[in-house]
This record gives C-alpha cells, structure tokens and sequence, in this order.
C-alpha cells in the first residue's frame, strides 16, 4: 500500500467508525466499506490506535471506536498516524468536485475535508496534469451503491478507452436540476462525458415534467445492474413480517414514516404502491441519497424504507436493521430467506436498476464503442466478485433494450401517479 492511499484509507477508516458511533465497530467491517484487505486494515487502525485516534475494545478481534472528537481530529493527527505527509495521490481530484477518491462510507469529517480540498486545490494549481480524463458523473452522495458500481466500473473502463475514467459527484444544489442534463467539465476526451444512472433518477426527473423526453435527454449505452427492492425497518422494532407492519400502518394512520431518495424515485414509488395495495397511510420523508435514509432508518426518524440489497447488506448483517420482504418476483440472492410482497399483495413488483449514459449527440459508433468495453469490464471476474459481494446483481444490455426499458417503466409509473395523485416533483 503506498504512503498516500495510506493516508486516504485511514481518512475512511476514521470517517465510518465516527458514523456507526457509538458502536463499536470490526476490522472485518471496516474492511468491506473501504474495500481492503482486512490486514492491511488491521496495520492502519492499529497505528490509529497508537495515535489515540481509534479506541480498541473486544481483544483480539479488532472493534474500535473513536477516542477523540471528530472535530478535534486534524488532517496532521493522522498524516502523523499513519507517517504519511504525501500528496501524490491527490491529483486524481478535480478541485471544483465534490468529495471524490476512493469513497466507500457517506461521512467525511469535515475539517478534514476542508483542509484535504484546501491542500488539493494548492497542489493542482503548482501542477499541470498531463492528460485529460473520461469523467463518470454519478448524480448522488458519495458512499451510496451507484457509487460504489460508479468506481468498481471507473478503475478498469479507462484501459482501451485512451484515457483515466473517474467518479465525479455533483454538487447538492445542482443535482435535482441536471440529473438528466449532460454534465461538462474542463476535462473531457472528445466531448465524452459519461453517467450512471438509476431508474430512481430518470423516474425523478420525466415524471415531474411529463413534456420531458428521456431519448433526447441522454443516449443509453448499457444497463449495469439491476436489483429487487428491500423493504426494511429497525431491527429493535416490533415489526417481523410485511403483515405487521400494515396493521400498525393501519392503526395510526398517517403516523408511521417511510424513507425514499426523492419524490418520483423508485422508493417513493414502491411506499405509494404499498400503500395502495395493503390500504394504509404513511408519511413520505425524502433524502439526498439511500445512505441519509439508512441513517435515519437505523436511528428512528423513518420507520420504513424500500432501498436495493447492497444498500441494506451490511446494517442487516450488523443487526441494525431487519429486512421484511422483497419487491420481486424472484427470491432476493442477497437475502434469499425474504418472502414477496406478492405473497401477501398479488401483483406487486417493482426493480430498481443503474444504467450508463452518454451526452445526447454522441454517435453511434462512439456508443457501440463504449459499449462493448464496458460489457468487457462487467464480465472482469474480480469486478463480478466485488460487486456480487456487495450485493449487486450484475446485468448488461444493448442501448436499445435499456431505451425499451425506460420507455415501458415511465408509462406504467406515470399511470400510477395519475391514479394515486401523488406528487413528484420538488422536495
């Protein structure tokens, strides 16, 4: 491991045990949010340790919890952790992007932040990089699962493109308006500027303005993943099964809470379709990303929440969170012991998937071009491994039958929205 990944892993490292505070957290853990290898994990958080950052509990097995305020941690208590005071890493950052790098948590203390951007920007300005790069815009939080597929994709899509392809996340405030819209940067190979997107997004945006045409918004390249939705609650609730849940739905109407990352995604839509079907009423509660709603699930501001199987994978297994059901009609092969909702309402279905997408205008032999190398990249065993290991559900397409799926799912969704009257656009 090099001095500045280093330096970035144990930044991460820091982050995610300060968000799972105040539990104590497992190197094993640790190691699957920041996607290395439990040793070389164990190497940093014990130089954490012996820093004073990191507080080491349960032996041998590695639990740590933070010792010190995050607010008191400085970018030089860990430089000196971890003897690292390297930057050579950091000119892989754009100085106008959000929080981009090897991101596998949603929190970054923000004093670190400030002074790792502030050092970034000082470092790009006394370098001239030299070459430009494919960004890959992903149009959520950072540490979410369309960033995690985002990077696992990004590190190996740039071989035989002719150039790097990185993760750039947009900026909050401008992430509900160009979600649909191409994002250009100073850094761009031939005008390329790639995206993922999930149906979330692209239901978002062509709901909310039925005028929208989503074949002149992007050009579809290739589907990535596609995944059942989980429906999921606090694990220290009283709720084992779909049918108690509706029944205390059903008790207090409009009382209990349920989770989405914004009106229009497919988690609105699958709490509107629940609703409908086992006649409750809910309070709708939106977020910026399913890691915020995660959050709130786990600390009981939600009560529900209809998230993909890598979002809830390592909560369920920590025993945070206790999932109910799956939205297909196949068994989840992440949670393969979960019943259907169909089991209990007939005809309930909803999928979520993550697509990539080119700017509109691009030609067709640059799309089949960049098809083809990213179906190269999907079928990489180690890029099958991590991302199956995550919980994602690997899937590949033709630009035309992605086109064909968008087309089919606004039609059956706007219908719904029509007949339940429900809101989707603004927050």
């Amino acid at each position: 491991m090099s001095k500045s990944t280093r330096l970035l892993t144990a930044t991460y490292i820091l982050s995610y045990v300060a968000a799972n505070a105040p539990e104590v957290v497992t190197t094993e853990r640790i190691a699957e949010q920041v996607d290395e290898h439990p040793t070389r994990v164990r190497q940093i958080v014990a130089a954490l340790v012996k820093a004073g950052l990191l507080a080491a509990s349960r032996g041998a097995a590695g639990g740590v919890s933070l010792k010190r305020p995050a607010s008191e941690i400085s970018l030089r208590d860990v430089q000196e952790a971890v003897q690292d005071s390297s930057l050579l890493a950091f000119h892989l950052f754009e100085p106008n992007s959000e929080w981009a790098g090897k991101s596998r948590v949603h929190l970054v203390f923000e004093n670190l932040r400030a002074e790792l951007e502030n050092r970034i920007q000082a470092y790009l300005a006394e370098h001239t990089l030299d070459q430009t790069y494919t960004p890959i815009i992903v149009p959520f939080s950072p540490g979410g699962t369309t960033d995690m597929l985002a990077r696992a994709l990004g590190e190996h899509l740039g071989t035989g493109l002719g150039a790097p392809a990185l993760v750039e996340h947009l900026p909050k405030r401008r992430r509900a308006s160009a979600a649909l819209r191409p994002h250009m940067t100073q850094a761009q190979v031939g005008g390329r500027t790639l995206s993922i997107m999930t149906n979330s997004g692209v239901l978002s945006a062509t709901l909310a303005d039925p005028t929208m045409d989503p074949g002149k918004a992007f050009v579809p390249v290739t589907l990535l993943a596609e995944s059942e939705m989980i429906l999921a609650v606090n694990a220290k609730s009283r709720w084992h099964t779909v049918k108690d849940l509706a029944k205390a739905a059903r008790a207090r109407p409009g009382k209990l809470k349920v989770a989405s990352v914004g009106r229009g995604s497919v988690s609105h839509l699958a709490g509107e379709l629940f609703q409908r079907a086992a006649g409750i009423e809910l309070v709708h509660v939106a977020f910026e990303g399913a890691q915020p709603a995660v959050q709130a699930l786990i600390a009981g501001g939600v009560d529900l929440y209809f998230g993909t199987p890598p979002t809830f994978l390592p909560h369920v297994r920590s025993g945070a969170l206790r999932a109910l059901a799956t939205t297909a009609l196949h068994k989840a092969e992440a949670f393969p012991d979960l019943p259907r909702m169909a089991d209990d309402y007939p005809g309930f279905e909803v999928e979520g998937w993550q697509g990539l997408f080119a700017p509109p205008g691009t030609p067709p032999a640059e799309v089949a071009r960049l098809h083809d190398r990213v179906v190269e990249v999907m079928a990489l065993p180690e890029v099958r491994r991590r991302l199956t290991r995550q919980g994602f559900r690997l899937a590949t397409s033709t630009p035309e039958q992605l086109a064909e799926r968008i087309d089919a799912e606004v039609a059956r969704w706007r219908e719904l929205v029509m007949l339940s009257g429900i809101r989707v656009g603004g927050g």
